[in-house]
């Protein structure tokens, strides 16, 4: 066997992946240098570091432009407004433009004191991303309570040099999401399983959570993946991987899928949405950013792009069905999503997926809520440029389509139960 294959299937499960493409510097150690070791038994006895968070480049001045019609048409259906997403991820900051109500750092309670230089609580997000997948949301449904739930970092420090998630630390996030009442769940990172085996453990494991999420009519959604060194084409990618997990890859355009984004896998019910961001919120106060700094003097800034990004743009337009629909199963959610996208393209119009009625929820109509026109949310300006419009996503997108690389970061971090000696994990 091939020495890259080789190391690829024994690295295998806890390979988790932030489903976005991330700047070049995440993946050396500028923040944390590994400490040298003469006797590896020795405990470690190095003090704290303090941690540096990737650099960004504002977005200024602050978005100003008119709404976009189309965005005013949605929110004039639903907002949000009563429903609750949890955001699995790095973090959700208390941004001004997020209703963000509660959360839970699963990396501090799993890892202690000692990893208090790299988290310091469920809204702190030093990688940049989660913060920005949670305005997407918002950028559809405005009104929805994020729940945010620390599950991975990049962040590294001299006792942890592998503090990221993995699949275990995911379906536990899951289930806390499940616990705190989520109504639906977003997750911008997958784990990827290169053989058969590892994929058919992995499944099973998963499918209890997802059981469990059906029961409680929460809708869970995920990012498809990044083409990556760690998540390739062929490989099983969790938890999408599940039928009833919504699977979203990412668009350059309505008409053109994006090349570094890897499909579903079941290629029937194509769902995908645009993956670049021409500004995001700013996890360290009250502005925007529109680009990752440049690592160094011959690397040139990273724009905000990624599957990571798309999967939020559907989880909008769940949480505003939720809304519009609160009755409905999560088996109607997706179909009604199926049945309102592309099937060359997986491109779904937000204006037509929330303003036409769920198929099998027709008669329900006479009895859905009225819609308190004089009070509906009209959107911000921010709000129409991180969403996707039904006629607008051509020109929102134009001259963004930036040359791609994809770049990962190694977040090793061991598993007991699964395949231990298999287990590495990376971001994309």
């Amino acid at each position: 066997m091939a020495a890259h294959t080789l190391r690829r299937h024994l690295h295998a499960l806890t390979v988790l992946v932030v489903a976005a493409l991330w700047p070049l510097y995440l993946m050396t150690p500028t923040h944390a240098e590994e400490p040298e070791e003469d006797d590896a038994t020795a405990l470690p006895s190095v003090p704290a570091v303090e941690r540096i968070c990737p650099d960004v480049i504002p977005f200024d001045p602050a978005p100003d432009a008119a709404p976009e019609p189309w965005l005013a048409a949605v929110q004039d259906f639903a907002t949000g407004r009563g429903v609750t997403v949890a955001v699995i991820d790095t973090g959700v900051a208390q941004h001004p433009a997020l209703n963000v109500v509660d959360g839970r750092d699963v990396i501090g309670e799993r890892l202690g004191e000692s990893a208090a230089d790299i988290t310091v609580g469920p809204f702190d997000d030093c990688d940049r991303h989660g913060t920005i997948v949670a305005g997407r949301i918002a950028s559809i449904a405005p009104d929805v309570e994020i729940i945010s739930i620390k599950q991975t970092t990049a962040i590294t420090n001299n006792q942890h040099q592998d503090p990221g998630g993995n699949l275990a630390t995911m379906i536990d996030a899951i289930s806390i999401a499940l616990d705190m009442k989520a109504d639906v769940i977003n997750l911008s990172v997958v784990a990827c399983a290169p053989d058969e085996h590892t994929a058919a453990v992995a499944r099973q494991q998963l499918a209890a959570v997802i059981d469990r999420a059906e029961a409680q009519g929460a809708v869970v959604v995920a990012a498809s993946g990044n083409n990556s060194p760690n998540c390739q084409p062929g490989d099983t990618i969790f938890p999408g991987a599940d039928p009833r997990v919504v699977s979203v890859s990412a668009l350059d355009s309505p008409r053109l899928p994006a090349q570094y984004a890897l499909p579903p896998h079941n290629v029937d019910q194509l769902i995908a949405a645009q993956g670049h961001v021409p500004y995001g919120l700013d996890p360290r106060g009250e502005g925007f950013i529109e680009a990752f700094a440049p690592a160094g003097p011959r690397e040139e800034a990273k724009p905000i792009i990624g599957t990571s990004f798309a999967a939020p743009i559907i989880t909008g337009i769940v949480a505003a069905l939720k809304q519009r629909h609160p009755n409905a199963s999560t088996e109607e959610f997706r179909q009604h999503l199926f049945h309102n996208s592309d099937p060359a393209t997986g491109y779904i119009s937000p204006v037509h997926a929330v303003t036409s009625p769920l198929s099998s929820t027709a008669e329900e109509e006479k009895t859905t809520q009225a819609i308190e026109l004089s009070s509906t949310h009209r959107p911000r300006s921010w709000e129409s440029a991180l969403s996707p419009g039904s006629t607008a996503l051509a020109a929102l997108i134009a001259g963004g389509c930036l040359g791609v690389s994809l770049l990962a970061m190694a977040t090793a971090s061991p598993r007991q139960k699964l395949h231990k000696d298999n287990d590495a994990a990376g971001k994309t």
